[in-house]
């Protein structure tokens, strides 16, 4: 039985990842558009010697990036918030203001020290 707080976080979960998905589809269609605007301003700036063009297709280049890399942020905060949904659906869900006493030792338990950290790396390279 789910009670009212996993209700209200389900509810939110599912109305963000609907609202980033499309979003994400605008970043992608973006992405594309300048991507291509950059490509074609690039060749053409490279064809007629226009090294001022040139800079200009690099922008729009990197804006493709850009954008490509908030659709892949995005993307990943989708994947985190489905694992949430799956969780409550199960009745696995831990509420981030609750915490997990748990989860906060076994972090505790994986920590290591540098020392033993150089350890490992020297060991993996094998010496």
């Amino acid at each position: 039985m789910l009670d009212k707080y996993s209700v209200d976080d389900l509810k939110r979960f599912v109305e963000h990842s609907e609202s980033l998905t499309s979003y994400n589809s605008y970043l992608a269609y973006l992405c594309i558009i300048f991507n291509t605007v950059g490509s074609f301003v690039s060749m053409y700036s490279t064809g007629t010697d226009n090294s001022e063009l040139l800079w200009v297709g690099i922008g729009f280049s990197a804006i493709s990036q850009l954008l490509g890399m908030f659709e892949k942020v995005n993307n990943e905060e989708i994947k985190q918030m489905q694992k949430s949904i799956k969780a409550i659906k199960e009745g696995t869900y831990i509420d981030a203001s609750t915490g997990d006493p748990e989860k906060k030792k076994r972090k505790k338990k994986k920590k290591k020290t540098i020392e033993e950290d150089v350890k490992d790396d020297m060991l993996y390279v094998g010496h």
